[in-house]
């Protein structure tokens, strides 16, 4: 009788046991989540703020300086492996020459090395970049905001990566080249500095 109390006794400690485990496990998994969802929370906060400050940035050149594309803070630095964001600005002033539809077209230009030097680019820059290519429609006397990302992958060379930007109105403006009629405003450089 002495040992079928002493194995009970050793089956209800061994529960126990079991149900603390379980306990603290869900306990560590609540922390963890709930610090989560606080950094992420934070980070949001901050995106939040830089984008405000784009989007302040942009309206002041379309409305205050009458410019019909803008790229705010055009140069960014950035490490490799991580993208960044530009924002882009287009403004129908409307009249005549006015169009509803803008096409954004966005090239390669330059590659400056990390010793200053303009080099040859060795990777196709141009799959790094995320845009709109749809038409992109604008009412006469208004503006848009856009978003342009640029993902540099971690094989790329440190240095400046330089692009031109420029709007349309046709949607065979495929290059910066083409015909100055369809382009809307003035081209638009920005600077990817890579770390």
């Amino acid at each position: 009788m002495v040992r079928k109390f002493n194995s009970k006794r050793g089956a209800v400690g061994l529960s126990i046991n079991t149900l603390v485990v379980v306990i603290i496990s869900i306990v560590v998994l609540g922390l963890g989540v709930s610090m989560l969802y606080r950094f992420l929370g934070d980070a949001g906060d901050i995106q939040d703020t830089l984008d405000s400050r784009t989007e302040n940035e942009i309206e002041r050149l379309l409305t205050n300086q009458g410019k019909m594309v803008a790229v705010p803070f055009h140069i960014k630095q950035v490490e490799r492996g991580d993208s960044v964001v530009y924002g882009v600005g287009i403004l129908n002033p409307g009249g005549e020459d006015s169009s509803e539809n803008y096409y954004v077209t966005v090239e390669p230009r330059d590659f400056v090395n990390s010793e200053g030097d303009l080099a040859e680019m060795n990777l196709d820059v141009s799959s790094w970049l995320l845009y709109n290519t749809d038409p992109i429609k604008v009412e006469e006397g208004d503006f848009v905001k856009e978003l342009l990302s640029v993902g540099v992958p971690k094989d790329a060379a440190t240095g400046e990566y330089i692009f031109n930007l420029k709007v349309c109105t046709t949607a065979n403006c495929l290059s910066l080249d083409g015909e100055s009629s369809t382009r809307h405003g003035n081209p638009q450089k920005f600077t990817v500095v890579v770390s």
